[in-house]
């Protein structure tokens, strides 16, 4: 298993979209925290990801589940991931 991050931009939308997107990343595997070789928990900047995944192609497809799912939970208010370097 390896770790991943993951940067992504969120297009503005009436409502913010953060809270509800990553509800859905934490849903897939995606954390915004990490832990330090230290024992301590660190929070990611805004708009980054962690999860730990089997390979790429899965961190990819759980990132993609992610902005479905969000999608979804946002009907009528559509949010639309910019992009997502993994």
């Amino acid at each position: 298993m390896a770790n991943y991050l993951c940067s992504y931009d969120l297009e503005e939308a009436l409502a913010a979209p953060h809270p509800v997107f990553l509800k859905q990343a934490v849903a897939h595997g995606w954390q915004a925290w990490v832990l330090g070789s230290n024992n301590v928990w660190y929070h990611l900047p805004y708009t980054t990801l962690q999860g730990t995944f089997p390979d790429i192609g899965v961190a990819e497809l759980a990132f993609e589940a992610t902005r479905g799912r969000a999608r979804d939970a946002k009907s009528g208010n559509h949010q639309q991931v910019d992009y997502c370097a993994i």
